[in-house]
């Protein structure tokens, strides 16, 4: 099993929202008083059969208008084409806006082959009609095209995913509490699991499950 890291770039993100980009060796920190600063980091994973993608990014393009997230997963060695499980931990703007690609007045999906796997109490929150974190427009497209055209989308309660080495789970199990205390994840972030011997399943479930 081999896990790459698909750096999209550093931002910071205030009151109103927005994502404005933030280079942490030239800039000052100070100069961003009242805002959270993001490091925007989708993961592949590539197993013994398949190519895994977990959570896709903030969807930001190049200059020649191609998603950063298919060049990153090119420098990776990998085609985009190649990914057939998509797992969105939650769905965050900066984590889910990668599910598609701006196509005039509306989207085409990133990853059409792909199945998808979105935590059914996280997207009913997506779904508000309410100012939010969530892009409402892109995760109704996905869900929409997917009926249309066909593609899998999975909703889980609570699902097995991956089995990966039980370093790897650690860290994500520590990044996902220290989310947790800090009040950024919505109510359907995935959660790790840790097994027992040396490898670790990562899950997803409901805060609401609990």
């Amino acid at each position: 099993m081999k896990a790459f890291p698909l750096y999209e770039g550093s931002y910071t993100v205030d009151a109103s929202k927005k994502f404005v980009p933030f280079d942490p060796l030239t800039q000052d920190p100070l100069t961003r008083k009242g805002s959270v600063f993001v490091h925007i980091y989708p993961f592949l994973i590539e197993t013994a059969d398949e190519l895994i993608l977990l959570d896709t990014g903030l969807g930001q393009l190049n200059e020649d208008g191609e998603l950063k997230l298919h060049v990153n997963i090119r420098k990776a060695g990998y085609d985009p084409s190649q990914v057939s499980k998509v797992i969105m931990s939650h769905l965050h703007s900066d984590h889910s806006l990668g599910l598609v690609i701006p196509d005039g007045n509306s989207f085409r999906p990133s990853f059409p082959d792909a199945d998808i796997y979105i935590q059914k109490n996280e997207l009913a929150t997506a779904l508000e009609d309410r100012p939010s974190s969530y892009p409402r427009r892109q995760v109704q497209f996905i869900i929409d095209h997917a009926r249309i055209r066909g593609q899998t989308i999975i909703f889980t309660e609570v699902m097995k995913c991956l089995k990966v080495p039980l370093s790897f789970a650690i860290i994500l199990l520590n990044m996902i509490m220290m989310g947790e205390k800090a009040g950024i994840f919505g109510p359907g972030i995935s959660k790790g699991r840790l097994k027992k011997g040396g490898n670790a399943y990562f899950i997803m479930t409901s805060h609401q499950d609990q």
